[in-house]
């Protein structure tokens, strides 16, 4: 069992901390909006590409096998919470919010491992980790074949104007983003994974972190809807985004200790707050309700903000204890089975 790296939880807190908090904001002219979504994604990518190279994922140990085996849960998750999602979107084709055309795109996502909404990250992290573990396993065969195979996903994401991915209703366009989306997303992984090798992430480098602040000048982003726009500012700012995240979580570890514990909580479970604030409408209800109360629009974001955060505490201690009677009781039965 490896041990947990409290500044590594802490940074995947405050990414979802940050991803929540941009979808709450919901303005694409919003400059704090544009810098979260400047790095709030690819930072966990990079993250996870760290933590493989940190426990050493791609030792002989470890197999191919064992990688795809490991995404077994992910696609349990997104199984079931996609027939939560399809669920609500047939609640509210009944209330005239979806008409039948929307409703067989959106299972046309589905199926082809797009998702709908934040559903779209499982499979590409899936993914992401066996593309990241061939390449670093065999990368004196691969690594070509996989740069050249990302050229051609950079070429055709900045080279087509994507106008709505929510409206595309052809399979293979659909499977053209999935690969587009996870060349991209592993090219992330891969430059954490090497980043880690050569100690970069705990050198004085992380406070070029700092420049983040400049990523306006790119506009607003978004790996989702394929938004990138200029490429190369897109890969730099996503880059010291997660730097800087890294360097503010590495001074709340040891000097803000209640923070420290929050943010763990959260990044220790942040997917699930990933699918639960959007899919269940937990930020969206809060919206609803604080939007006829508070005419400030500040005060109004900030409000929903920490009520959904409030929530997703609340929702993270009773999912974890159920797993913990669940667990408890597959134990119990198996001792149990072991005796007869």
């Amino acid at each position: 069992m490896h041990k947990r790296v409290e500044w590594i939880d802490i940074t995947k807190g405050i990414l979802i901390a940050l991803i929540v908090l941009g979808h709450v904001i919901s303005d694409n002219a919003n400059h704090l909006q544009t810098w979260i979504y400047s790095f709030h994604v690819c930072g966990f990518f990079i993250i996870n590409g760290l933590l493989k190279a940190k426990y050493k994922f791609e030792d002989n140990n470890y197999s191919l096998k064992d990688v795809v085996i490991k995404q077994k849960s992910i696609y349990i998750l997104y199984l079931v919470f996609s027939l939560i999602f399809f669920a609500r979107v047939l609640l509210q084709a009944r209330l005239g919010m979806y008409n039948a055309n929307e409703i067989k795109t959106f299972v046309l996502h589905i199926i082809s491992f797009n998702g709908e909404g934040v559903l779209w990250f499982l499979p590409v992290f899936s993914i992401t980790e066996i593309v990241l573990y061939i390449v670093v396993k065999y990368r004196r065969i691969v690594l070509p074949i996989y740069i050249t195979a990302l050229a051609v996903a950079i070429y055709f994401a900045v080279s087509i104007e994507w106008n709505n991915i929510l409206q595309i209703d052809s399979y293979p366009i659909l499977f053209g983003v999935l690969l587009i989306r996870c060349s991209i997303a592993s090219s992330f992984s891969i430059i954490g994974y090497y980043f880690e090798k050569s100690n970069l992430f705990n050198s004085k480098i992380i406070y070029i972190g700092i420049g983040s602040v400049l990523a306006f000048i790119n506009g607003n982003v978004d790996l989702n809807n394929l938004r990138f726009g200029n490429i190369v500012l897109y890969y730099i700012f996503s880059i010291l985004g997660t730097f800087f995240i890294i360097g503010i979580s590495k001074f709340i570890e040891k000097k803000a200790l209640y923070m420290k514990k929050i943010l763990t909580l959260w990044g220790r479970n942040s997917l699930i707050i990933m699918l639960t604030h959007a899919i269940l409408l937990i930020y969206q209800t809060y919206n609803i309700i604080f939007v006829k109360f508070v005419n400030n629009e500040f005060l109004r974001i900030l409000f929903v903000f920490f009520m959904t955060m409030i929530t997703e505490t609340y929702l993270i201690i009773v999912f974890n204890k159920i797993i913990f009677y669940l667990e408890g009781k597959y134990v119990k039965n198996q001792r149990t089975i072991y005796k007869k």
